[in-house]
């Protein structure tokens, strides 16, 4: 379950799904906030897995998703 409106969650789906779509050197990471005011830079996986990781900016601190819902209910977004 996510804490962020339906609107966002759909707008997040949409951003990351075009991200995975693009050829792995052409990826940028998206700008991310997590719902207890952190925030981060998604990156993807090395394309073969489909893993998402996000870097937290202030802490350095890395999570690994295994699939974008992972990802969203963990109380990700895009920022």
């Amino acid at each position: 379950m996510s804490n962020w409106s339906d609107e966002l969650v759909a707008l997040t789906r949409r951003h990351v799904e075009t991200m995975l779509a693009t050829p792995a050197r052409e990826r940028l990471p998206i700008c991310m906030k997590h719902w207890e005011d952190r925030y981060g830079l998604l990156l993807s996986g090395d394309g073969k897995d489909g893993r998402l990781m996000i870097a937290d900016i202030t802490s350095g601190a890395r999570e690994v998703f295994a699939t974008l819902d992972d990802l969203i209910a963990a109380g990700w977004a895009i920022d």
